[in-house]
C-alpha cells in the first residue's frame, strides 16, 4: 500500500477470478494471493472489485501451468492457504526496495502513483519448477526432524506434483513406532471446507524395514501407503470442515518405522456457483464494446454475473448459462454503422 493516498488506511477489497469470489485482500504489507483454478474457457479473467473500502491495487499477476493429474478436486478451486517444508528451517526471503505503482483501468484503479516502500519479501523456491513458496516448518517435543541431503530422489512418471528435491531431503518424524505423528489445525471458521496434501518420500529406509503408514483426517482413514526408498508419495486428503482439524499418521502394525511427514499442503475450497455468460453473448458485447470504445466503469469482467457486477445497460436470464435478453445502448454517443457481431445477441428481445 505505501500510504500513496496520504490516508493511512489500507484499502480491502475483493478478487474474482471469472464470474466468481475468490479471496479478500485486507493488509498493510507485503502479501500474495494463490489460486488452483481450472478454467472453463480458454481465457481467465481476475478482477479487483472496488468495496467501497479503498481503491484496489496489484502489483503483479502471473500464472503457471500445472499438470491436470493434480490437485484435482470435484468442484471449485484450491486456495493457498499454507505450504510448509517439515524439518526444514529454510524459508526464502529477501529484503527489497521496490517502486509500487497503481494503475489506472477505466476508473477503478487510483492513478499512478509512485513510492517505495521496504519490505521483506518471501521468494518461491528456486528449484520449484512451478515456483510454489515453501515455509520451512520444524517441531519439539516427540517430533524431530531428519534429513539426508545426498540421497537422490527418484522421480517416477506418477509424481506429477514434482515437489522439490530440497524440500523432499527433510522430514519430520516421531521417535516410537506406536506413537501417531499428529498436527492439530485451527480454522477462522468452522464452515470453511479444506484439502490437505501431504507429500511423503523415505529417507532412511535400510534392508528388512518396512515403513507403512496410514493417513488420517478427523480420525477418518485417507490412504494407507508404504513408502520405497527415495521415491515420492501424495496423498490428498478429502474435503472437510471443522475448527480443529485433526491430521494424524500412523504407522501400521507391520511398520518397523515410525511415521514421518516430508511436506504439507493446506488449502481451501472456493465455490464457483456462477456459471459464464453465453458463449456468443459474451464474445458479442466485447466485440460491442471495442467497436464503438464504450467507456462505461461497469463493463469490466463478465456481462451478467455476479449479477450485482452486471454490465449497466443490458438485462440478463439466470436460467441455466446466463443470456443477454436486452441491451441499452441509448445516450452512449455512438457513431458509424451497427456491429454486425449484435446479431449474435440470439437471445434480445429488446434492443
Amino acid at each position: 500500500y505505501g500510504d500513496y493516498d496520504g490516508k493511512n488506511q489500507t484499502p480491502a477489497f475483493d478478487l474474482h477470478i471469472d464470474a466468481n469470489y475468490w479471496t479478500t485482500v485486507n493488509t498493510s504489507s507485503w502479501t500474495y494471493k494463490e489460486i488452483i483454478y481450472t478454467p472453463p474457457r480458454d481465457y481467465i479473467q481476475v478482477c479487483l472489485v472496488n468495496t467501497g473500502s479503498g481503491f484496489p491495487f496489484i502489483s503483479a499477476l502471473e500464472l503457471r501451468l500445472l499438470d491436470n493429474s493434480t490437485y484435482q478436486i470435484s468442484s471449485g478451486a484450491l486456495v493457498t492457504n499454507y505450504r510448509y517444508n517439515l524439518g526444514s528451517t529454510d524459508t526464502y526471503r529477501k529484503t527489497l526496495f521496490f517502486p509500487i505503482q497503481f494503475v489506472s483501468a477505466l476508473h477503478l484503479f487510483a492513478l499512478a502513483v509512485n513510492n517505495y516502500l521496504v519490505g521483506i519479501h518471501i521468494n518461491r523456491h528456486p528449484k520449484d519448477v512451478h515456483d510454489r513458496i515453501w515455509a520451512g516448518q520444524t517441531y519439539t517435543g516427540d517430533q524431530s526432524s531428519v534429513s539426508n541431503r545426498t540421497a537422490i530422489v527418484t522421480s517416477t512418471s506418477n509424481d506429477a506434483y514434482k515437489v522439490p528435491l530440497e524440500v523432499l531431503m527433510t522430514a519430520t518424524q516421531v521417535q516410537n513406532v506406536t506413537k501417531p505423528l499428529s498436527l492439530v489445525w485451527t480454522s477462522d471458521k468452522s464452515t470453511t471446507l479444506w484439502t490437505i496434501y501431504f507429500h511423503f518420500v523415505e529417507l532412511l529406509l535400510q534392508e528388512n524395514n518396512i515403513r507403512e503408514l496410514t493417513v488420517k483426517v478427523l480420525n477418518t482413514n485417507v490412504a494407507t501407503i508404504r513408502l520405497e526408498n527415495l521415491k515420492p508419495v501424495t496423498v490428498a486428503s478429502f474435503p472437510i470442515t471443522g475448527h480443529s482439524l485433526n491430521l494424524t499418521i500412523d504407522a501400521t502394525a507391520r511398520s518397523t518405522l515410525p511415521p514421518l511427514l516430508n511436506a504439507v499442503e493446506f488449502f481451501t475450497v472456493a465455490q464457483l456457483p456462477n456459471s459464464l455468460t453465453f458463449l456468443d453473448d459474451f464474445d458479442a458485447m466485447y466485440d460491442v464494446k471495442e467497436t464503438y470504445g464504450v467507456i462505461r466503469a461497469s463493463w469490466q469482467g463478465d456481462p451478467c454475473v455476479p449479477t450485482q457486477y452486471s454490465w449497466i445497460g443490458l438485462n440478463c436470464s439466470y436460467d441455466s448459462s446466463p443470456r443477454i435478453v436486452s441491451l441499452n445502448l441509448s445516450s452512449s454517443g455512438l457513431k458509424g454503422l451497427i456491429a454486425t457481431s449484435i446479431s449474435n445477441l440470439t437471445a434480445v428481445s429488446s434492443l
